[in-house]
């Protein structure tokens, strides 16, 4: 018996020590095109408006929305096109080790969260904190920047439940935001204000009510993989949500509205991130955890 525990435990140490030299190697090649990435997002996007204004070229004025997220876009792709030549690298290395680190569907789905966010997190950045902040360029350029650096990181730490996670938290959070400003702009005419001092609390529960459909069906599915009793589970997930809607959602808006004068999609936008971490732990420790009957 001994002996036959050594000779099975040898494949499978010799692939564990594989799979970590797959990993490291991985992890070096991507390192350096997320530093190529991050210095050609950085000249391009604080470079280009520095030059429009020295050579005062008049398409590049920031002042205009198409101009600042027409930049934005073309400092993100220039941002996206080295992570996407590294996989094929990462492809071919792999194939000269022997092995590989992801599977070919884990791999796409790994692709697909930072090609996403990628792009997706320069907009956002760009909207809450030059548009909306009034941000000196440079220093949005250097913010964003580091931003998409340290997320590429942190995509290439994580297990993938909570990459699964975060993607589509970040799709909760967009449905979110997006419904309860078209809420806002179909009862009121405004994102920003209208209907009085507590006039967020209509638009807050219809985006809440799409938020919590989507957000269960989507985390049930593809990140806890829940097959049991769909009924006690949504029950479980809508009594979590309440609370962390009525204690971070609504007490978060009325504390930055109607007390710190934040404006109403900055301090929606805000309660929504921190709702979404405090989700994934109740998800794990009270939705999802029941066992399956016998």
């Amino acid at each position: 018996m001994p002996q036959n525990d050594k000779t099975s435990a040898g494949p499978a140490l010799a692939d564990n020590r594989l799979k970590r030299q797959l990993n490291t190697s991985a992890f070096k090649i991507q390192l350096k095109s997320w530093l190529v990435g991050t210095a050609a997002f950085f000249l391009i996007f604080a470079g280009l408006p520095l030059l429009s204004r020295l050579k005062s070229i008049p398409t590049l004025d920031l002042q205009r929305s198409g101009a600042l997220y027409g930049l934005t876009a073309v400092a993100s792709l220039f941002f996206v096109l080295p992570l996407l030549y590294t996989e094929f690298r990462l492809r071919y290395h792999e194939a000269l080790l022997g092995g590989e680190a992801l599977g070919k569907k884990a791999r796409l789905w790994v692709i697909t969260v930072r090609t996403l966010a990628a792009l997706g997190a320069p907009f956002v950045m760009s909207y809450y904190f030059y548009v909306r902040g009034g941000m000196n360029i440079v220093l949005l350029a250097v913010l964003t920047a580091l931003g998409l650096l340290a997320g590429e990181i942190l995509i290439s730490l994580l297990p993938l439940p909570i990459l699964n996670y975060l993607l589509l938290g970040l799709a909760t959070t967009l449905i979110s935001i997006i419904s309860f400003n078209l809420a806002n702009l179909l009862l009121y005419g405004s994102i920003e204000s209208g209907g009085g001092d507590y006039g967020w609390i209509l638009p807050k529960t219809i985006s809440w009510i799409l938020a919590v459909i989507f957000a269960f069906l989507t985390n049930r599915a593809f990140v806890f993989t829940r097959h049991g009793n769909i009924i006690p589970e949504f029950f479980r997930f809508v009594l979590s949500r309440l609370s962390t809607g009525l204690v971070i959602e609504y007490l978060g808006i009325f504390l930055l509205e109607n007390i710190l004068g934040v404006s109403r999609d900055v301090a929606n936008l805000l309660a929504s991130i921190l709702v979404t971490f405090a989700n994934y732990f109740l998800s794990k420790i009270f939705v999802f955890h029941a066992k399956e009957s016998r």
